[in-house]
């Protein structure tokens, strides 16, 4: 019969040990894996928007797009400069963003690769202002055109359409306002 010692020593048999060693390497491994898999997303759940490649001839009035940035954010050549495009009267979720420390938002990648897809073929838009040209972040803000199958579509609304984004006001721009909440129906 072993005999206690008085503080923090006890006794341990073999097996109780290697259950012991068994478990802290689980927790170990458990820890792993959620850091890797909350810093470092999957490539499926990433999105990095590609350069377009600009068309040789643009239609009157339209620019250039230049990347897709997320869901509601593009990349424009306007009036010279490489500008940043906030669609405006409508929401969508967001992209990971590693200075802030976010991840992606459900539905961010899916949103930002459909509209991708929409100005893919003919990375070409005409952008049309409301009350306000800018916002805080000196993001242009605006309803962007593009052409899809012959005809003008506007790309906020397709992408509300799409269930992609939601209608969103944003005082005092709410030209489309309307418009855009019928699509969402």
């Amino acid at each position: 019969m072993r005999r206690f010692r008085r503080g923090l020593s006890f006794p341990r048999s073999r097996r109780s040990t290697s259950l012991a060693s068994l478990v802290i390497f689980g927790l170990i491994a458990l820890v792993a894996y959620v850091v890797q898999n909350d810093s470092a997303p999957a490539s499926s759940d990433r999105f990095e928007g590609k350069e377009l490649q600009a068309p040789a001839t643009l239609r009157e009035g339209y620019v250039p797009v230049l990347r897709v940035v997320d869901g509601d954010t593009l990349k424009v050549r306007y009036d010279g400069k490489t500008e940043s495009l906030r669609l405006i009267g409508i929401d969508t979720a967001e992209i990971a963003n590693e200075h802030k420390g976010t991840g992606n938002q459900p539905g961010s990648v899916e949103a930002s690769r459909f509209l991708e897809d929409l100005v893919d073929d003919d990375p070409q838009i005409r952008i049309e202002f409301d009350v306000d040209k800018r916002d805080k972040y000196d993001r242009l803000l605006g309803y962007a055109w593009a052409f899809r199958n012959g005809n003008e579509v506007m790309l906020n609304e397709e992408l509300v359409r799409a269930g992609h984004a939601k209608p969103k006001y944003y005082t005092p721009n709410g030209k489309y306002r309307t418009r855009l909440e019928a699509a969402a129906r």
